[in-house]
């Protein structure tokens, strides 16, 4: 059989092109941070050594079996939701009672939705037929409801809006019928008046400066 290049064996069999956007990426964030603070390089540098811990942290992590990361999935979906409820009971933050202290440690529960949900939606489609049937659906948009209105509730509207996202690029790639497409697009335009009521004025602001940026110079 054809030979693996040398260059990806010194990568370990990491995916280059990968590893290049997320990069990139990374590195544009700082760039766009340094701007936004000011130009303060002690934020930029932070910023960068938390790059670099979740770099390692995510080769450590690409390392582990799928068969294992399968395994741990539902319980790391169960935790995530557990440390949203303690954010509802004991949480703390500016604006969005987000974060939950334990010891000296403080940290946001909406994050580790962000790896766990989608996690949790895999290990529940990967061994059914796909397209997935409406019962399977479902079932992927009620274990997807529950962190996305738990972390509204903070109340932080854009990781909520992240969240749904990451679920909803899963299910399209599991095959998602387009019939089945529009007709949660035209669910959500029906309701968006109805969401539109329930937001809070800055979460209101935010959809005003976004549709008309030049309405806020700040």
């Amino acid at each position: 059989g054809r030979r693996t290049p040398r260059w990806r064996d010194w990568l370990g069999g990491y995916d280059p092109w990968l590893l290049l956007a997320l990069t990139l990426l990374a590195v544009s964030g700082m760039v766009v941070l340094h701007s936004a603070g000011t130009a303060d390089a002690q934020l930029a540098w932070r910023h960068g050594v938390r790059l670099a811990v979740g770099l390692l942290l995510l080769l450590v992590i690409a390392q582990m079996p799928p068969p294992w990361l399968r395994s741990v999935s539902p319980w790391l979906y169960l935790g995530s939701i557990a440390l949203l409820l303690a954010v509802a009971l004991f949480g703390e933050g500016r604006g969005a009672q987000s974060w939950l202290r334990i010891g000296p440690m403080r940290f946001q529960p909406s994050e580790l939705v962000k790896l766990s949900l989608p996690m949790m939606l895999a290990w529940l489609l990967h061994a059914q037929p796909l397209p997935p049937r409406l019962g399977m659906l479902a079932a992927a948009l009620l274990l997807t409801a529950v962190p996305v209105l738990l972390i509204a509730e903070q109340p932080d509207l854009g990781t909520a809006v992240l969240v749904a996202a990451s679920a909803a690029s899963l299910i399209f790639l599991a095959g998602l019928s387009w019939r089945w497409i529009l007709g949660l697009l035209a669910m959500l335009a029906v309701a968006a008046p109805v969401i539109w009521h329930f937001l809070w004025e800055h979460q209101r602001n935010r959809v005003r400066t976004f549709l008309d940026p030049e309405a806020d110079p700040l």
